[in-house]
């Protein structure tokens, strides 16, 4: 379980030394409560029971765009692919390598 401690400006020092931010000094007392506000997020968050909820491999698994033009019901990827100027393999795109 995450437990929320003080942010202190040596810590924001040492996130942002980390992620190579420069942060001004008159900016440092917003980022500590922005920080301190999502970990708090994060914390309620990992309190959720989701023991009842079925894991999906995607977020937008067998999701079909439909629109009513008359047309055939069809995957976007289907008309994605149908209208790109590259070689089809294996219900993928082929290009030309960038590295030589």
């Amino acid at each position: 379980m995450l437990l929320i401690m003080g942010l202190t400006v040596k810590d924001l020092d040492h996130i942002s030394k980390l992620c190579s931010l420069n942060i001004n000094e008159s900016e440092k007392d917003k980022f500590i409560s922005q920080i301190e506000d999502i970990l708090g997020f994060v914390s309620k968050l990992q309190n959720l029971d989701i023991d009842s909820v079925e894991s999906l491999s995607h977020p937008i698994e067998n999701n079909y765009m439909e629109m009513n033009t008359g047309l055939e019901k069809s995957n976007f990827s289907d008309g994605f692919i149908k209208n790109i100027n590259h070689n089809i393999k294996d219900n993928g795109i082929v290009i030309k390598s960038a590295i030589k």
